[in-house]
Protein backbone atom coordinates (compact mmCIF):
# COMPACT_ATOMS: atom_id res chain seq x y z
CA UNK A 1 0.00 0.00 0.00
CA UNK A 2 2.88 2.36 0.69
CA UNK A 3 3.74 2.45 -3.00
CA UNK A 4 0.40 3.77 -4.23
CA UNK A 5 0.54 7.13 -5.96
CA UNK A 6 -2.32 9.61 -6.09
CA UNK A 7 -5.69 7.90 -6.12
CA UNK A 8 -4.47 4.57 -7.49
CA UNK A 9 -5.33 1.68 -5.26
CA UNK A 10 -4.05 -1.79 -4.64
CA UNK A 11 -6.57 -4.52 -3.89
CA UNK A 12 -5.54 -7.03 -1.21
CA UNK A 13 -6.62 -10.24 -2.87
CA UNK A 14 -7.93 -11.79 -6.06
CA UNK A 15 -7.39 -14.95 -8.05
CA UNK A 16 -4.84 -14.35 -10.81
CA UNK A 17 -3.99 -16.56 -13.77
CA UNK A 18 -0.28 -16.38 -14.56
CA UNK A 19 -0.73 -17.68 -18.12
CA UNK A 20 -3.86 -16.10 -19.59
CA UNK A 21 -3.29 -17.60 -23.04
CA UNK A 22 -5.58 -17.99 -24.82
CA UNK A 23 -6.85 -14.66 -23.47
CA UNK A 24 -10.28 -13.40 -24.51
CA UNK A 25 -11.83 -9.94 -24.35
CA UNK A 26 -15.15 -8.54 -25.51
CA UNK A 27 -15.01 -4.87 -26.47
CA UNK A 28 -17.79 -2.28 -26.40
CA UNK A 29 -18.14 -2.68 -30.17
CA UNK A 30 -19.47 -6.24 -29.69
CA UNK A 31 -16.31 -7.74 -31.16
CA UNK A 32 -14.56 -10.53 -29.33
CA UNK A 33 -10.78 -10.61 -29.34
CA UNK A 34 -8.56 -13.56 -28.47
CA UNK A 35 -4.83 -14.13 -28.30
CA UNK A 36 -3.72 -17.74 -28.66
CA UNK A 37 0.02 -17.78 -27.99
CA UNK A 38 1.14 -14.98 -30.35
CA UNK A 39 -1.72 -14.99 -32.84
CA UNK A 40 -4.46 -12.38 -32.54
CA UNK A 41 -7.95 -13.53 -33.49
CA UNK A 42 -11.14 -11.48 -33.84
CA UNK A 43 -14.82 -12.45 -34.00
CA UNK A 44 -17.76 -10.18 -34.78
CA UNK A 45 -20.45 -12.85 -34.45
CA UNK A 46 -20.08 -13.92 -30.83
CA UNK A 47 -17.34 -16.46 -31.51
CA UNK A 48 -18.95 -18.48 -34.32
CA UNK A 49 -16.24 -17.46 -36.78
CA UNK A 50 -12.81 -15.94 -36.26
CA UNK A 51 -10.54 -13.80 -38.41
CA UNK A 52 -6.80 -13.98 -37.90
CA UNK A 53 -4.99 -10.74 -37.28
CA UNK A 54 -1.31 -10.12 -36.85
CA UNK A 55 1.18 -12.45 -35.26
CA UNK A 56 2.32 -10.41 -32.28
CA UNK A 57 5.85 -11.81 -32.60
CA UNK A 58 6.50 -12.04 -28.87
CA UNK A 59 8.85 -14.59 -27.46
CA UNK A 60 7.44 -17.00 -26.70
CA UNK A 61 3.88 -15.62 -26.51
CA UNK A 62 1.51 -12.86 -25.43
CA UNK A 63 -0.09 -12.89 -21.99
CA UNK A 64 -2.91 -10.31 -22.14
CA UNK A 65 -4.63 -7.79 -24.39
CA UNK A 66 -6.76 -4.67 -24.05
CA UNK A 67 -8.92 -2.91 -26.62
CA UNK A 68 -9.48 0.85 -26.58
CA UNK A 69 -13.10 1.27 -25.38
CA UNK A 70 -13.58 4.26 -27.66
CA UNK A 71 -11.73 2.99 -30.73
CA UNK A 72 -11.66 -0.74 -31.50
CA UNK A 73 -8.83 -0.20 -33.98
CA UNK A 74 -6.43 0.36 -31.08
CA UNK A 75 -5.31 -2.88 -29.43
CA UNK A 76 -2.66 -3.26 -26.72
CA UNK A 77 -0.83 -6.50 -25.91
CA UNK A 78 1.44 -7.53 -23.03
CA UNK A 79 4.07 -10.15 -23.86
CA UNK A 80 6.40 -12.59 -22.13
CA UNK A 81 9.47 -10.75 -23.42
CA UNK A 82 8.59 -7.88 -21.09
CA UNK A 83 7.24 -5.63 -23.84
CA UNK A 84 4.00 -3.76 -24.44
CA UNK A 85 2.88 -3.76 -28.07
CA UNK A 86 0.25 -1.64 -29.82
CA UNK A 87 -1.86 -1.89 -32.97
CA UNK A 88 -3.71 1.07 -34.47
CA UNK A 89 -5.21 -0.85 -37.38
CA UNK A 90 -7.46 -3.32 -35.58
CA UNK A 91 -4.75 -5.89 -34.98
CA UNK A 92 -3.44 -6.15 -38.54
CA UNK A 93 0.03 -5.00 -37.44
CA UNK A 94 1.75 -4.35 -34.11
CA UNK A 95 4.72 -2.34 -33.00
CA UNK A 96 6.63 -2.55 -29.72
CA UNK A 97 5.86 0.56 -27.68
CA UNK A 98 8.06 -0.06 -24.64
CA UNK A 99 10.02 -2.72 -22.78
CA UNK A 100 8.88 -2.72 -19.18
CA UNK A 101 11.33 -5.38 -18.04
CA UNK A 102 14.29 -7.27 -19.49
CA UNK A 103 14.02 -10.04 -16.90
CA UNK A 104 10.29 -10.47 -16.34
CA UNK A 105 7.15 -11.04 -18.32
CA UNK A 106 4.71 -8.25 -18.95
CA UNK A 107 1.73 -9.95 -17.32
CA UNK A 108 -1.11 -7.53 -17.97
CA UNK A 109 -2.19 -4.37 -19.75
CA UNK A 110 -5.22 -2.19 -18.97
CA UNK A 111 -6.71 1.01 -20.41
CA UNK A 112 -8.34 3.82 -18.44
CA UNK A 113 -11.96 3.79 -19.71
CA UNK A 114 -12.27 7.55 -19.22
CA UNK A 115 -8.96 8.40 -20.90
CA UNK A 116 -7.70 5.80 -23.41
CA UNK A 117 -4.34 7.60 -23.64
CA UNK A 118 -3.68 6.38 -20.08
CA UNK A 119 -2.53 2.76 -20.20
CA UNK A 120 -1.05 0.57 -17.47
CA UNK A 121 1.34 -2.38 -17.83
CA UNK A 122 2.28 -4.89 -15.10
CA UNK A 123 5.39 -7.00 -14.54
CA UNK A 124 7.03 -8.76 -11.59
CA UNK A 125 8.78 -5.46 -10.91
CA UNK A 126 5.66 -3.31 -10.66
CA UNK A 127 3.14 -1.26 -12.61
CA UNK A 128 4.06 1.34 -15.22
CA UNK A 129 1.79 4.02 -16.67
CA UNK A 130 1.66 6.11 -19.81
CA UNK A 131 -0.66 9.08 -20.08
CA UNK A 132 0.24 10.00 -23.64
CA UNK A 133 -0.64 6.85 -25.54
CA UNK A 134 2.70 5.12 -24.99
CA UNK A 135 5.23 7.86 -25.79
CA UNK A 136 6.50 8.06 -22.20
CA UNK A 137 6.17 5.71 -19.22
CA UNK A 138 6.65 6.03 -15.47
CA UNK A 139 6.54 3.58 -12.56
CA UNK A 140 3.49 4.06 -10.36
CA UNK A 141 3.84 0.96 -8.19
CA UNK A 142 6.91 -1.07 -7.20
CA UNK A 143 6.39 -4.73 -6.42
CA UNK A 144 5.24 -7.94 -8.04
CA UNK A 145 2.12 -7.36 -10.15
CA UNK A 146 0.46 -9.87 -12.41
CA UNK A 147 -2.99 -8.56 -13.26
CA UNK A 148 -4.59 -5.14 -13.68
CA UNK A 149 -8.01 -3.58 -13.69
CA UNK A 150 -8.39 0.04 -14.78
CA UNK A 151 -11.22 2.30 -13.62
CA UNK A 152 -11.50 6.02 -14.43
CA UNK A 153 -8.29 7.66 -13.16
CA UNK A 154 -7.58 4.63 -10.96
CA UNK A 155 -5.84 1.29 -11.40
CA UNK A 156 -6.05 -1.84 -9.30
CA UNK A 157 -3.26 -4.38 -9.34
CA UNK A 158 -3.22 -7.98 -8.19
CA UNK A 159 0.10 -9.59 -7.34
CA UNK A 160 -0.94 -13.21 -7.63
CA UNK A 161 -0.33 -13.88 -3.93
CA UNK A 162 -3.79 -14.53 -2.58
CA UNK A 163 -3.94 -14.47 1.22
CA UNK A 164 -6.55 -16.72 2.76
CA UNK A 165 -9.30 -15.03 4.76
CA UNK A 166 -10.83 -16.77 7.76
CA UNK A 167 -14.61 -16.92 7.86
CA UNK A 168 -17.10 -17.89 10.55
CA UNK A 169 -20.51 -19.32 9.70
CA UNK A 170 -23.34 -20.63 11.89
CA UNK A 171 -25.89 -23.07 10.46
CA UNK A 172 -29.15 -24.37 11.94
CA UNK A 173 -29.36 -27.97 13.26
CA UNK A 174 -30.71 -29.27 9.95
CA UNK A 175 -27.87 -27.57 8.06
CA UNK A 176 -30.53 -25.98 5.87
CA UNK A 177 -30.05 -22.32 6.78
CA UNK A 178 -27.11 -20.02 7.41
CA UNK A 179 -27.91 -18.08 10.58
CA UNK A 180 -24.93 -15.80 10.12
CA UNK A 181 -21.69 -15.72 8.20
CA UNK A 182 -18.82 -13.25 8.44
CA UNK A 183 -15.19 -12.65 7.48
CA UNK A 184 -12.72 -12.45 10.37
CA UNK A 185 -9.00 -12.08 9.67
CA UNK A 186 -6.43 -12.68 6.95
CA UNK A 187 -4.55 -15.85 7.71
CA UNK A 188 -5.55 -19.36 8.72
CA UNK A 189 -7.82 -20.95 11.32
CA UNK A 190 -7.06 -24.23 13.08
CA UNK A 191 -9.68 -24.68 15.81
CA UNK A 192 -13.00 -23.36 17.11
CA UNK A 193 -14.98 -23.64 20.36
CA UNK A 194 -18.22 -22.24 21.76
CA UNK A 195 -18.65 -21.10 25.38
CA UNK A 196 -21.70 -21.45 27.60
CA UNK A 197 -23.18 -18.16 26.37
CA UNK A 198 -22.87 -19.09 22.73
CA UNK A 199 -19.87 -16.86 22.11
CA UNK A 200 -17.44 -18.31 19.58
CA UNK A 201 -13.68 -18.49 20.15
CA UNK A 202 -11.37 -19.31 17.25
CA UNK A 203 -7.63 -19.71 16.98
CA UNK A 204 -5.15 -19.81 14.14
CA UNK A 205 -2.49 -17.55 12.68
CA UNK A 206 -2.17 -14.18 11.02
CA UNK A 207 0.80 -12.16 9.82
CA UNK A 208 1.84 -11.37 13.40
CA UNK A 209 1.71 -14.94 14.75
CA UNK A 210 -0.84 -16.96 16.66
CA UNK A 211 -4.23 -15.34 17.16
CA UNK A 212 -7.21 -16.05 19.41
CA UNK A 213 -10.45 -14.25 18.55
CA UNK A 214 -13.77 -14.20 20.39
CA UNK A 215 -16.99 -13.26 18.60
CA UNK A 216 -20.32 -12.57 20.31
CA UNK A 217 -23.09 -15.17 20.10
CA UNK A 218 -25.12 -13.27 17.50
CA UNK A 219 -22.10 -12.16 15.45
CA UNK A 220 -22.77 -8.54 16.41
CA UNK A 221 -19.40 -7.67 17.91
CA UNK A 222 -15.79 -8.67 18.35
CA UNK A 223 -15.23 -9.38 22.07
CA UNK A 224 -11.45 -9.71 21.87
CA UNK A 225 -8.57 -10.47 19.54
CA UNK A 226 -5.31 -11.55 21.17
CA UNK A 227 -2.04 -12.18 19.34
CA UNK A 228 0.40 -14.75 20.73
CA UNK A 229 3.68 -13.84 19.06
CA UNK A 230 5.93 -16.68 18.00
CA UNK A 231 3.23 -19.34 18.21
CA UNK A 232 1.08 -21.41 15.90
CA UNK A 233 -2.01 -22.61 17.80
CA UNK A 234 -3.62 -25.85 16.65
CA UNK A 235 -6.38 -26.50 19.18
CA UNK A 236 -8.64 -24.64 21.58
CA UNK A 237 -11.04 -25.56 24.39
CA UNK A 238 -13.21 -23.42 26.68
CA UNK A 239 -13.55 -23.75 30.46
CA UNK A 240 -17.00 -23.29 32.06
CA UNK A 241 -15.99 -19.83 33.26
CA UNK A 242 -15.10 -18.70 29.75
CA UNK A 243 -11.32 -19.06 29.90
CA UNK A 244 -9.78 -20.34 26.68
CA UNK A 245 -7.01 -22.95 26.67
CA UNK A 246 -4.87 -23.13 23.54
CA UNK A 247 -2.30 -25.69 22.42
CA UNK A 248 0.09 -25.75 19.50
CA UNK A 249 3.76 -25.13 18.86
CA UNK A 250 5.99 -22.13 19.30
CA UNK A 251 9.34 -20.79 18.23
CA UNK A 252 9.50 -17.98 20.80
CA UNK A 253 6.90 -18.31 23.53
CA UNK A 254 6.98 -15.90 26.48
CA UNK A 255 6.18 -18.30 29.32
CA UNK A 256 4.56 -16.99 32.50
CA UNK A 257 5.99 -17.43 35.99
CA UNK A 258 5.43 -20.62 37.92
CA UNK A 259 4.42 -22.79 34.97
CA UNK A 260 5.63 -26.30 34.22
CA UNK A 261 8.37 -25.39 31.71
CA UNK A 262 9.54 -21.85 31.07
CA UNK A 263 11.94 -22.73 28.20
CA UNK A 264 13.01 -25.70 26.05
CA UNK A 265 15.74 -27.88 27.58
CA UNK A 266 18.45 -26.82 25.12
CA UNK A 267 20.17 -28.07 21.99
CA UNK A 268 19.11 -31.41 20.53
CA UNK A 269 22.01 -33.79 21.21
CA UNK A 270 20.42 -37.11 22.19
CA UNK A 271 18.21 -38.06 19.27
CA UNK A 272 19.19 -41.55 17.96
CA UNK A 273 17.45 -40.67 14.67
CA UNK A 274 20.33 -38.51 13.45
CA UNK A 275 19.19 -35.31 11.81
CA UNK A 276 15.57 -35.59 12.95
CA UNK A 277 14.29 -32.75 15.07
CA UNK A 278 11.60 -30.07 15.05
CA UNK A 279 12.44 -26.35 14.96
CA UNK A 280 9.64 -25.56 17.41
CA UNK A 281 8.19 -26.76 20.70
CA UNK A 282 4.76 -27.68 22.04
CA UNK A 283 3.05 -25.16 24.27
CA UNK A 284 -0.17 -24.61 26.16
CA UNK A 285 -1.64 -21.25 27.14
CA UNK A 286 -4.71 -19.94 28.92
CA UNK A 287 -6.56 -16.66 28.26
CA UNK A 288 -9.23 -15.28 30.56
CA UNK A 289 -12.75 -14.48 29.34
CA UNK A 290 -11.54 -11.02 28.24
CA UNK A 291 -8.61 -12.33 26.22
CA UNK A 292 -5.77 -11.53 28.62
CA UNK A 293 -2.97 -14.08 29.01
CA UNK A 294 -3.15 -16.00 32.30
CA UNK A 295 -0.65 -18.82 31.81
CA UNK A 296 1.72 -20.01 29.11
CA UNK A 297 4.08 -22.99 29.27
CA UNK A 298 6.22 -25.17 27.09
CA UNK A 299 5.95 -28.95 27.23
CA UNK A 300 8.84 -30.27 25.19
CA UNK A 301 12.17 -32.00 24.99
CA UNK A 302 15.38 -30.77 23.45
CA UNK A 303 14.63 -32.05 19.92
CA UNK A 304 11.31 -30.27 19.54
CA UNK A 305 7.63 -31.13 19.75
CA UNK A 306 4.20 -29.97 18.59
CA UNK A 307 0.75 -30.22 20.14
CA UNK A 308 -2.21 -30.83 17.82
CA UNK A 309 -5.02 -32.06 20.07
CA UNK A 310 -6.51 -30.61 23.25
CA UNK A 311 -9.31 -31.55 25.65
CA UNK A 312 -10.43 -30.42 29.12
CA UNK A 313 -12.02 -32.60 31.78
CA UNK A 314 -14.59 -31.56 34.38
CA UNK A 315 -11.83 -30.63 36.84
CA UNK A 316 -10.24 -28.27 34.33
CA UNK A 317 -7.21 -30.46 33.63
CA UNK A 318 -5.90 -30.05 30.10
CA UNK A 319 -4.99 -33.04 27.91
CA UNK A 320 -2.57 -32.44 25.04
CA UNK A 321 -1.71 -34.80 22.18
CA UNK A 322 1.04 -34.22 19.67
CA UNK A 323 4.37 -35.44 18.35
CA UNK A 324 8.02 -35.20 19.36
CA UNK A 325 11.47 -36.21 18.21
CA UNK A 326 12.83 -35.71 21.73
CA UNK A 327 14.16 -38.72 23.67
CA UNK A 328 14.14 -36.44 26.71
CA UNK A 329 10.48 -35.41 26.38
CA UNK A 330 9.04 -35.11 29.93
CA UNK A 331 7.63 -38.64 30.41
CA UNK A 332 6.15 -39.49 33.81
CA UNK A 333 7.14 -42.44 35.97
CA UNK A 334 5.25 -45.70 35.34
CA UNK A 335 4.18 -44.41 31.92
CA UNK A 336 2.52 -46.91 29.56
CA UNK A 337 5.48 -46.43 27.21
CA UNK A 338 8.40 -44.79 28.92
CA UNK A 339 11.18 -45.53 26.45
CA UNK A 340 11.75 -43.43 23.37
CA UNK A 341 11.51 -45.87 20.44
CA UNK A 342 14.53 -44.56 18.56
CA UNK A 343 13.32 -46.11 15.29
CA UNK A 344 11.01 -45.14 12.45
CA UNK A 345 7.48 -44.68 13.84
CA UNK A 346 6.11 -47.24 11.38
CA UNK A 347 8.28 -49.89 13.04
CA UNK A 348 7.30 -49.22 16.65
CA UNK A 349 4.24 -49.34 18.86
CA UNK A 350 3.37 -49.48 22.57
CA UNK A 351 3.42 -52.99 24.04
Amino acid sequence: MAHNRGNRSRLPSSTVRRLPSPWRLRSRTSSTWLINASLLLKSTDGGSTWTAGANVNSAPYATALAVDPTNASTVWVAATDGTIKKSTDGGATFQTITTLSNSSWAYSVAIDPANPLRVYGATNSGVSETSDGGATWSTVFSGSSQALYAAPSRAYEFDGTVPATVFLAKLDPALSQVIYSTYLWTGSVSSIAVDGQGNVVLTGTNAAGGIVMKVSANDSSLLYSTVLNGTEPNAIAIEPGGNAVIAGYATSLTATKGVYQSAPPGACTRNPNAGLSLPYNAFAAKLNASGALVYATYITGSCGSAAYGLALDSAGDAYLAGETYSPDFPITQDAMTGKFPGVHPADSWPS
